[in-house]
């Protein structure tokens, strides 16, 4: 049986009413993997029985995922686990998702990930080997590739060490495109992905963003902005110029007039190199 640490992160919502709650406290009590539950919530009354595979921390200052994550790759090296398994707290997981990863072959991939769907949509993984666009990306059949990828953080897999050998989660992406981020610094290592069978519902904000905050949307824009301006520099360009038509776009299309305005102030001070 491969030695499992699942980390799932909370907000502003108890872990009972967490959609894989009862199948990760199951599987944790019968000693199949360490569970790890990380609560970024302000008031909320989460009342957790812990013991050696539960582990329960609290940090209603909210600083994001990444925190979450590399706090539990600590906690998964230090009790021996080997993969990681990333979750969000809407994220319903199924017994064939958990047992494929519990019991199936998966030693020697860099990740292993199951197939999302959104609205009907497949959403991740995406092959990206172009700039990646929910409009215009192809997806990838289930199997063995060793072609590049991204997918979401959600229902992804990595073993303990790899993530330790690019130095854990990168801290400069506290939530928005910290899985563009590990994707692309998985791309350049020289091992396979497994994609699963298994599907797996997730809803994206950016599936509905003439609906997306104002807050919600400046923090989508800082960490893209950071993603192909820093590090993905293969497709800055391409970048700049889906940015500039979904500001045309939002300014044609969208009530929030913030949102067309934000997307052309960051679109100036990319040009300015800012």
């Amino acid at each position: 049986m491969n030695k499992l640490a699942v980390v799932v992160t909370l907000y502003q919502k108890n872990f009972s009413e967490t959609p894989s709650a009862d199948l990760l406290i199951t599987a944790a009590e019968k000693n199949e993997l360490l569970l790890i539950i990380y609560d970024n919530s302000q008031e909320t009354d989460n009342e957790i029985q812990t013991n050696k595979n539960i582990i329960y921390t609290s940090h209603p200052e909210n600083k994001g995922i990444c925190p979450a994550y590399n706090f539990a790759l600590q906690k998964a090296s230090e009790l021996g686990a080997d993969w990681l398994i990333l979750l969000d707290h809407d994220t319903k997981v199924s017994d064939e998702y958990l047992s494929a990863l519990l019991r199936g072959k998966i030693d020697g991939f860099k990740a292993v990930v199951p197939q999302i769907f959104g609205q009907d949509t497949i959403i991740s993984p995406l092959l990206a080997d172009r700039y990646i666009s929910l409009n215009d990306s192809q997806s990838i059949q289930s199997g063995q590739t060793e072609k590049p990828i991204m997918a979401i953080n959600s229902g992804s897999a990595v073993p303990v060490d790899i993530l330790q050998s690019i130095g854990g989660f990168n801290e400069a992406f506290p939530l928005d495109f910290l899985d563009h981020w590990l994707f692309w610094r998985l791309n350049q290592i020289d091992q396979p992905y497994l994609i699963l069978e298994t599907q797996l519902k997730h809803s994206l904000s950016v599936q509905t963003p003439s609906a997306m905050s104002t807050t919600r949307y400046a923090s989508i824009l800082a960490g893209e902005a950071l993603y192909y301006s820093q590090y993905n520099l293969d497709e800055f360009s391409n970048y700049r110029k889906h940015l500039m038509l979904r500001s045309a776009k939002q300014f044609l299309k969208f009530k929030n007039r913030q949102l067309w305005r934000m997307s052309l102030k960051t679109l100036i001070q990319l040009r300015r190199g800012k």
